[in-house]
Order: C-alpha cells, then sequence, then structure tokens
C-alpha cells in the first residue's frame, strides 16, 4: 500500500443481487481517491482457545446428564447384591 494506492488480493466479489464471481487470489489495485475505509480483523487466540473449552466442557456436561437420564449411571452393582 503506498498513499495514492492500495493492493488486495481478491477471492470473491459479491454483487448484491446479482451472484458471485470467484477468483484465485487475483490481485488489483484500487486508487486511494476511491477508498473510504480500510479495516483489518484478527482472530484472538486466547478467545478461540475459552471458546472451544466451553463447547467441550458444555459437550461433556450434556452426555454426563444423557447417561444419568437413561439410566447408565456408571458401574454400580444392582440393588439385593447380586
Amino acid at each position: 500500500m503506498s498513499d495514492s494506492s492500495m493492493v488486495v488480493s481478491v477471492r470473491r466479489v459479491s454483487r448484491e443481487n446479482q451472484g458471485q464471481d470467484t477468483y484465485d487470489s487475483l490481485e488489483i489495485t484500487i486508487p486511494s481517491q476511491d477508498i473510504e475505509t480500510a479495516e483489518t480483523s484478527k482472530t484472538s487466540v486466547p478467545r478461540s482457545f475459552l471458546t472451544a473449552g466451553a463447547i467441550i466442557a458444555s459437550a461433556l456436561l450434556v452426555a454426563k446428564g444423557a447417561g444419568d437420564l437413561s439410566g447408565g449411571g456408571g458401574n454400580k452393582p444392582p440393588p439385593g447384591g447380586k
């Protein structure tokens, strides 16, 4: 990127009410007078790990709850000792 233009790599172009075109990382140069704003996004690694941990913990709790509800409460012997 320079003061007069920005080079971007294009993979997909979506048009309102018309569909999409796909490209294999086509690089195009956009003049600065045609750019209103430019933003970047970044993945938060700690937040991703926390989310994954929460999903795994929830899945384990659901699996344990399903086992308790279906009578699979573990290796307890049946009443009466036999």
